[in-house]
């Protein structure tokens, strides 16, 4: 990363084993001379990896992956992890305050992740966030992302729009042989 501080990456992602903690907090701690930061979290299974990644230090940008951390109540935990205040062994109040940027690489995660950032910006963070926008994982639900201006508006219509083609579950059951 040395070399491409002169470009001044925001972040690096994932540069570890997703589970390994210690060494995410070790590069972070490597990483800040050089302003870059760290960023992991689409394949933290639980808000258990995430606790400790936040209680270390370990991260500079959260990507939750809504999906694998099994939904929206796991995903609220997790905001308010990334956002609270908590007392460490000296007693002083430490502020996590971890921006999360919601992983969005996944079929039906750009639309998922809308509402995500919504929750967070209007109940929790009260910050913008970032969305990865992956063009072509789009157009296999109801709901369709409208960019304006590169960004994502605040979605007006419920998560029940995220209900998959009916064209699309059959390519999948027949790729499975579910036809049944």
């Amino acid at each position: 990363m040395k070399q491409l501080a002169e470009y001044k990456p925001w972040f690096i992602e994932e540069p570890t084993s997703p589970d390994d903690i210690l060494g995410h907090a070790r590069i972070r701690r490597a990483l800040e001379p050089y302003g870059v930061g760290v960023a992991t979290g689409e394949q933290c299974q639980n808000r258990v990896i995430w606790k400790q990644l936040f209680q270390v230090g370990a991260i500079d940008i959260a990507q939750i992956d809504a999906c694998r951390v099994g939904g929206v109540n796991e995903v609220l935990c997790i905001l308010l992890m990334a956002k609270k205040s908590v007392s460490n062994s000296n007693m002083l109040m430490r502020r996590f305050g971890v921006p999360v940027i919601p992983h969005s690489g996944g079929v039906g995660l750009p639309e998922y992740t809308q509402h995500i950032s919504t929750i967070d910006y209007v109940l929790i963070s009260q910050k913008l966030s970032l969305l990865e926008y992956v063009d072509h994982l789009h157009g296999r639900t109801h709901l369709l992302p409208d960019l304006m201006n590169r960004v994502f508006p605040i979605p007006l219509s419920d998560c029940q729009r995220l209900l998959y083609h009916a064209s699309r579950t059959r390519i999948f059951h027949r790729n499975l042989r579910l036809d049944y």
